[in-house]
Protein backbone atom coordinates (compact mmCIF):
# COMPACT_ATOMS: atom_id res chain seq x y z
CA UNK A 1 0.00 0.00 0.00
CA UNK A 2 1.28 3.30 -1.00
CA UNK A 3 2.24 5.74 1.99
CA UNK A 4 -0.31 8.52 1.57
CA UNK A 5 -3.22 5.64 0.90
CA UNK A 6 -1.91 4.66 4.56
CA UNK A 7 -1.77 8.22 6.02
CA UNK A 8 -4.98 8.59 4.89
CA UNK A 9 -6.66 5.84 6.47
CA UNK A 10 -5.04 5.26 9.65
CA UNK A 11 -4.22 8.51 10.93
CA UNK A 12 -6.65 10.30 8.71
CA UNK A 13 -4.18 12.44 7.08
CA UNK A 14 -5.05 13.89 3.09
CA UNK A 15 -1.47 14.85 1.97
CA UNK A 16 -0.61 15.89 -1.75
CA UNK A 17 2.22 13.83 -3.00
CA UNK A 18 4.15 17.35 -3.41
CA UNK A 19 3.99 17.70 0.70
CA UNK A 20 4.43 14.37 1.08
CA UNK A 21 7.67 14.28 -1.00
CA UNK A 22 8.88 17.08 0.92
CA UNK A 23 8.46 16.04 4.61
CA UNK A 24 10.09 13.03 3.29
CA UNK A 25 13.19 15.15 1.68
CA UNK A 26 12.81 17.34 5.04
CA UNK A 27 13.08 14.09 7.08
CA UNK A 28 15.67 12.49 5.28
CA UNK A 29 13.92 9.55 4.99
CA UNK A 30 14.85 6.95 2.12
CA UNK A 31 12.43 6.02 -0.74
CA UNK A 32 13.95 2.18 -0.67
CA UNK A 33 11.19 -0.56 -0.63
CA UNK A 34 10.96 -3.32 1.91
CA UNK A 35 9.76 -5.96 1.53
CA UNK A 36 7.18 -6.68 4.82
CA UNK A 37 8.36 -9.55 7.26
CA UNK A 38 6.09 -10.54 10.06
CA UNK A 39 7.58 -9.96 13.20
CA UNK A 40 8.74 -6.87 12.35
CA UNK A 41 6.06 -4.56 13.85
CA UNK A 42 7.87 -3.65 16.99
CA UNK A 43 7.00 -0.85 20.03
CA UNK A 44 9.93 0.97 18.44
CA UNK A 45 9.01 0.70 14.95
CA UNK A 46 5.46 2.03 16.11
CA UNK A 47 6.41 4.92 18.17
CA UNK A 48 8.25 6.08 15.25
CA UNK A 49 5.35 6.03 12.94
CA UNK A 50 3.39 7.84 15.64
CA UNK A 51 6.04 10.35 16.29
CA UNK A 52 6.21 11.02 12.39
CA UNK A 53 2.54 10.86 12.28
CA UNK A 54 2.16 13.53 15.34
CA UNK A 55 5.40 15.67 12.83
CA UNK A 56 2.80 16.07 10.51
CA UNK A 57 -0.30 17.09 12.16
CA UNK A 58 1.69 19.61 13.78
CA UNK A 59 3.57 20.95 11.21
CA UNK A 60 1.93 22.94 8.58
CA UNK A 61 2.95 23.33 5.06
CA UNK A 62 6.32 24.53 4.44
CA UNK A 63 7.08 25.29 8.69
CA UNK A 64 9.08 21.81 9.42
CA UNK A 65 12.33 22.76 11.04
CA UNK A 66 14.59 19.92 11.43
CA UNK A 67 17.78 22.00 12.04
CA UNK A 68 18.49 20.42 15.44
Amino acid sequence: MELQQRLQQEADLQLSIGRLWQLLRQLGLRLKKVTPRPGRDTEANRQRRAEFIETIRTNPAGTLDLSG
